[in-house]
């Protein structure tokens, strides 16, 4: 997979990250009583989820503190049950998780601009 689109994708989950945090629930119940916070933030996760399911395996590899296979796992759990989502459950992915991937992300984007930088160089022939 290309670094370029390693970029595209770890851009996209620091964005959906931020947003996430900017409306996001306070706590569990609020996902339970206010359908417009529990249906962006189950939304934000599924294109986070599978956003993340789509990095290269080198980037994965790079950080095996983040559990890539239960994210992609989330996703698929929303997608196809949504009915059956705990509000417990989502709360916990958005305390526990969120703020580890973020911090993936942004040292993800450092190291993936600073090789395609890199790889971008002038080019003497030697």
């Amino acid at each position: 997979m290309s670094v370029t689109r390693d970029i595209l994708y770890v851009t996209y989950n620091t964005e959906t990250i931020n947003l996430i945090r900017s409306y996001g629930p306070d706590n569990p119940a609020a996902l339970e009583n206010d359908a417009d916070i529990r249906d962006a933030t189950l939304y934000r996760l599924q294109t986070l989820s599978e956003s993340a399911s789509l990095l290269s395996e080198a980037l994965n590899d790079r950080h095996p503190e983040i559990p890539w296979a239960a994210i992609a796992g989330f996703r698929n759990r929303l997608v196809n049950g949504k009915t059956e989502v705990k509000a417990e459950r989502v709360w916990e992915v958005f305390a526990q998780y969120l703020a580890p991937l973020h911090d993936v992300a942004r040292e993800e984007l450092l190291h993936l601009r600073s090789e395609l930088d890199r790889d971008a160089g002038l080019d003497l022939g030697f």
